[in-house]
């Protein structure tokens, strides 16, 4: 998949990275050559993502064009509420605090690139973070009071990267880009990632399961690839996803599903499916509506559970 960098100044970037055009958001926007290519991934590092800047522009028209852009302008939304990213990070809150058990402040603020950061003691936490928020570059602020809680996080321009951060920047940036994933001998193929939680004692696929889908899928002309619940960076990569864990609404199966959708990628299971199908009410009305036979069944509910309690 063709690369571009869309940054202001590309006369100052020099990277080690074959087959990656670095071009200013003026080109990107307005050249006829980038309205109408197909199959482009786009890294957008401008200075700003405010509405209606240059860099929301950017992210903007790349999801209008059907090119693959990182951030999102669904990401760029999402800064504007910093309450719900704080409640996402209630997720890996055991990762937070296990992060900073050590530490002896009552605040730590992280630089982090494409899921890096300069300690490697908050590496684990830094990809997390990459991982819900896939913003090239963001700065986290943690405080503690009765516990660590993620206080802050927005995106970091590059004027605002420390001199000294600029080879990680870099660093993290060619690692990015160089992952195996782009490298692969089959252009005309299309790319399917496979859920699964190796940790799950009852899986809805089991491994001879999940080997037949494999071979299934390999003889069908994909390329195939398991991934679990910390490859969620990962999914702008692929063409489908094939999710083979139990899926609930509050649980990451859910976030893989909406994101691989916002991404036009193929899901089984789609975000709606799992919204209605896991609530067994939904479920009930549907197939009664339908004249499908059910177990019996009833909606319990404040005002009745005492009855039922009776029975």
């Amino acid at each position: 998949m063709p690369k571009l960098i869309v940054v202001e100044k590309p006369e100052n970037w020099y990277l080690s990275v074959r087959d990656v055009e670095v071009i200013s958001p003026d080109r990107y926007i307005t050249d006829p050559t980038y309205q109408e290519a197909k199959g482009i991934r786009v890294l957008n590092l401008c200075k700003s993502y405010q509405y209606q800047s240059e860099g929301y522009y950017v992210s903007l028209l790349a999801e209008a064009r059907g090119h693959k852009v990182l951030p999102e302008v669904s990401t760029i939304q999402d800064f504007r509420f910093p309450s719900i990213l704080r409640d996402d990070s209630l997720d890996f809150d055991v990762l937070i605090q296990n992060t900073f058990k050590n530490e002896n402040s009552d605040k730590v603020e992280l630089n982090i690139y494409f899921g890096s950061t300069k300690s490697e003691t908050h590496n684990r936490l830094a990809l997390q973070l990459f991982q819900m928020v896939q913003a090239p570059s963001v700065r986290a602020v943690f405080s503690k009071k009765n516990k660590w809680v993620l206080q802050s996080i927005k995106p970091i321009s590059l004027s605002e990267v420390p001199a000294d951060d600029k080879p990680l920047l870099i660093q993290a940036l060619e690692r990015y880009l160089l992952r195996k994933r782009d490298f692969r001998p089959d252009k005309k193929k299309y790319d399917l990632a496979i859920l699964v939680n190796p940790e799950d004692k009852n899986p809805p696929s089991d491994d001879r399961a999940l080997k037949r889908f494999y071979r299934a899928a390999i003889e069908a002309g994909f390329n195939t690839e398991f991934i679990t619940k910390n490859d969620l960076d990962q999914i702008i990569q692929y063409d489908a996803l094939f999710i083979r864990e139990t899926t609930n609404v509050n649980h990451h199966t859910f976030r893989f599903a909406k994101k691989a959708e916002s991404l036009g990628l193929v899901v089984i299971d789609d975000p709606d499916s799992i919204l209605k199908c896991t609530n067994k009410v939904y479920l009930h009305e549907l197939l009664n509506s339908h004249k499908i036979l059910t177990p019996k069944a009833f909606v319990i509910t404040e005002d009745n559970c005492d009855n039922w309690k009776a029975k």
